[in-house]
């Protein structure tokens, strides 16, 4: 990898690159490390810290779900309403107080709802770290309003800016679940949270199944509207998607239990296992587990950092498509031009997991084409969006946008190659995603999958990576770090020696998970693993010394 100034070399490469070693033409001082870091300087000072607000409980709330949209936790919550438990109803009103936010505290796989400061005379000061869903939540209107009142094309806001708000309706239809999960009959009442995906598989259908059954030509839902759902399902996903057989929800709680682990309700888990042929040059059979059905769980979990992988690859994508590799330098011009090479952006991304390098792989990639193109069914993903930035405060105090949608001009350069990408406004795509990111186990599976058996899978069944830039993610998912190795050092405790593992894990809200490609010389197998629990970085330790056991020693290779 090419570094833009000498000094910045080894271990040190990547934060110092980020915090000044990178071609601005005035560098700050490198920050201190830490477990997420995100040291672009800032160049304006952040607004004043907020006051304390007043929300009003939806139905499907809970003090965790509200907590994550607000940067709190359950107990910061607790402590400033006077609770004894964790029981909140619809139609309550919490205080929320100021709390210190973790590094992603915006990212929920559920819908928005946040309180903000209520506007004076019409008029809202936008803040970092605010996003259009929450103002327009927290003073009574829908997005498609504020957006009218204020002539927008786009949703994405500027920390600085204000907005005009209108007299709104402020309709929202908040509908209690039925005892039966919210089916009647042959329909389905959509509730705070769901998409079409999430629904779909509750029922066993494929979310293409349920689209057509619908006449639906797209995946948005709304709160309250009744969907229809067939009666004659089967599962099969959209063509083109590459389907291994039926998921097994049962052998691996049960091989776990028979380890001493039972999971709590928090717990989830995908074992994918691929078996090749004598000489490893093509893969000849697949079987994925899950534990308990909970591989195509979208709400209720935080991704956090794993959800680089995917920004990760398909930037190595789009720079494939472009004719450049990972030496291109890319300039982008939004409030201020700033420039890096794909590599630094790679390695800062997936390796010390820094925020502001990964939204820079997703501007580089475009709103439509990661959501529509690269995150598509064709792709093997089936409820994955990336929307809005991780430390939305600190990057929109650098005069960026709230939201993916809106991209900067980017100039790109390599050897004697010029590439000019005008600005662009994303569409809808992965708008039914209600956080800054959601997916599944699964699809985190599969993108593990198709980067490391690229060599191995059918023409069209990979990401079909140039070498440098696949063994370029290769090795930083092989890298160790300093923290994050919880997971893989319980998954090896049972392997040989020569057993190598790939990952990339990822913390927020005390949501710990992780995405590991485990490759033994000595086996005619590889697995894949993705799991994430609650609460702390600990969570998982056990299932992964008992999952560790299970591969190595063969006990799943032989239940049938």
């Amino acid at each position: 990898m090419r570094l833009p100034i000498a000094e910045c070399t080894a271990a040190l490469a990547i934060v110092a690159w980020l915090g000044g070693c990178h071609r601005d033409p005035e560098p700050a001082a490198p920050p201190a490390p830490t477990e997420e870091p995100t040291a672009l300087p800032v160049e304006e000072p952040l607004p004043p810290p907020p006051e304390p607000t007043v929300y009003t409980v939806v139905a499907g709330d809970s003090l965790w779900l509200i907590g994550t949209r607000t940067g709190c936790s359950v107990d910061d919550l607790k402590l400033a309403n006077g609770l004894g438990g964790d029981t909140i109803r619809a139609g309550q009103t919490l205080t929320i107080p100021v709390c210190e936010a973790d590094p992603e505290p915006e990212l929920s796989a559920e819908g928005s709802g946040d309180a903000a400061p209520l506007a004076e005379a019409g008029v809202y000061a936008i803040r970092a770290g605010d996003t259009l869903e929450r103002i327009a939540s927290s003073h009574g209107c829908s997005v498609s309003e504020i957006m009218t009142a204020n002539g927008m094309v786009s949703d994405s806001i500027y920390a600085g800016r204000s907005l005009q708000i209108p007299a709104c309706t402020g309709v929202e239809v908040a509908v209690a679940p039925a005892a039966d999960g919210g089916g009647d009959g042959d329909t389905y009442r959509v509730r705070s949270g769901d998409n079409v995906g999430l629904i779909a598989s509750r029922f066993g259908c494929s979310t293409s199944e349920f689209l057509a059954a619908n006449s639906r030509s797209d995946d948005r839902i709304q709160a309250g509207e009744l969907l229809r759902v067939p009666s004659d399902c089967t599962g099969a996903p959209a063509p083109g998607v590459v389907a291994s057989g039926p998921v097994d929800h049962a052998t691996l709680p049960r091989l776990l239990a028979a380890h001493g682990f039972r999971g709590g309700s928090s717990f989830k888990a995908v074992v994918v296992e691929v078996t090749f042929d004598s000489a490893r040059r093509r893969v000849v059979s697949e079987r994925r587990f899950d534990y308990n059905g909970t591989g195509d769980d979208v709400t209720g979990w935080n991704p956090a950092s794993t959800v680089k992988l995917f920004a990760g690859i398909a930037a190595a994508q789009r720079a494939r498509d472009l004719g450049v590799g990972g030496d291109a330098m890319l300039t982008y011009h939004s409030a201020r031009d700033r420039q890096f090479s794909l590599d630094e952006l790679l390695e800062a991304a997936l390796g010390p997991s820094d925020n502001i390098a990964y939204n820079r792989l997703v501007q580089f990639v475009g709103y439509d084409a990661m959501n529509e193109q690269f995150l598509s069914r064709a792709n093997g993903f089936r409820h994955t969006a990336l929307r809005r930035p991780y430390a939305r405060s600190e990057w929109m105090a650098q005069g960026e946008p709230s939201s993916f949608r809106e991209t900067p001009a980017i100039s790109i350069r390599e050897g004697g190659r010029r590439v000019e990408v005008p600005a662009r406004v994303g569409g809808t795509a992965g708008s039914s995603c209600g956080g800054s990111a959601c997916t599944t186990l699964f699809d985190l599976a599969e993108a593990m999958r198709r980067l490391m058996l690229q060599e191995q899978l059918p023409t069209g069944a990979s990401f079909d990576l140039p070498a440098s830039e696949l063994r370029t993610i290769r090795r930083i998912l092989r890298t160790d770090r300093a923290r994050g190795e919880e997971v893989v050092d319980r998954l090896a405790r049972d392997f040989r020696t020569d057993a190598r593992f790939y990952h990339k894990a990822g913390f927020s809200e005390d949501w710990y998970s992780d995405n590991v490609y485990i490759y033994d010389p000595s086996s005619s197998q590889a697995w894949i693993v993705a799991m994430t629990n609650h609460p702390g970085r600990s969570s998982l330790n056990s299932a992964a010394e008992a999952i560790g056991a299970i591969l190595s020693s063969g006990e799943l290779r032989r239940a049938r």
